[in-house]
């Protein structure tokens, strides 16, 4: 990495939400999430993938494919030995995972999900809050935050809004400031948090 500050995107995640039938990412490789199978498409054994990553590049790392094509935020796959709709069909819902260490990345990249746990400060070095995960929409990642409530918090006793209520905002170069992947935190520009900050209570 060129330098701990320097921000970079990648949004491919580490997930565990959906049980793996594929090969691609052995047991203890720490796997990366690079793209979820949403539907078959045709008779023929191929599917519809949502891409989660900002490097397709990825997916030549992923075993078994026989033939491979991307639209947008999508690719279509044919895998080998999946050849029916119904073979397809199983692998609705799966993750297509790589190794971390086969995702490709520049000197100053990282991946989005190292963000978790990261504390989020105000250029004055008021701690804000922690990132608790990151969500990828269409135009890039949203970082999803818990709010942190000093102690003592602004009101002697804190009410169960301020002790549950999260926000977000767009990891752009506009609201952050600083990513220091050594002393895991993010720097933001208070002044747009005013202005844009979506705040949620769980």
């Amino acid at each position: 990495m060129k330098n701990s500050s320097q921000k970079s995107k990648n949004n491919a995640a580490i997930s565990s939400r959906f049980p793996s039938k594929l090969e691609g990412c052995p047991e203890g490789a720490g796997c990366l999430t690079i793209g979820k199978i949403l539907k078959p498409r045709g008779l023929a054994g191929e599917v519809k993938v949502q891409i989660l990553t900002n490097k397709p590049e990825a997916f030549s790392h992923v075993p078994n494919i026989e033939k491979i094509s991307f639209s947008g935020a999508f690719a279509f796959i044919k895998f080998k030995n999946v050849t029916t709709l119904e073979a397809a069909e199983r692998l609705r819902g799966n993750p297509i995972q790589i190794p971390r260490g086969k995702l490709p990345l520049e000197p100053d990249e990282f991946i989005a999900d190292d963000l978790i746990g990261f504390k989020v400060l105000d250029e004055t070095g008021k701690k804000l809050g922690t990132v608790r995960k990151i969500e990828s929409v269409g135009a890039g990642e949203v970082i999803d935050c818990v709010r942190h409530c000093e102690e003592p918090c602004d009101d002697a006793i804190p009410t169960r809004k301020q002790m549950s209520a999260s926000f977000m905002f767009p990891y752009e170069d506009e609201f952050v400031v600083e990513t220091n992947m050594r002393h895991k935190r993010l720097v933001v520009r208070a002044a747009m948090l005013e202005e844009e900050i979506v705040y949620e209570t769980d």
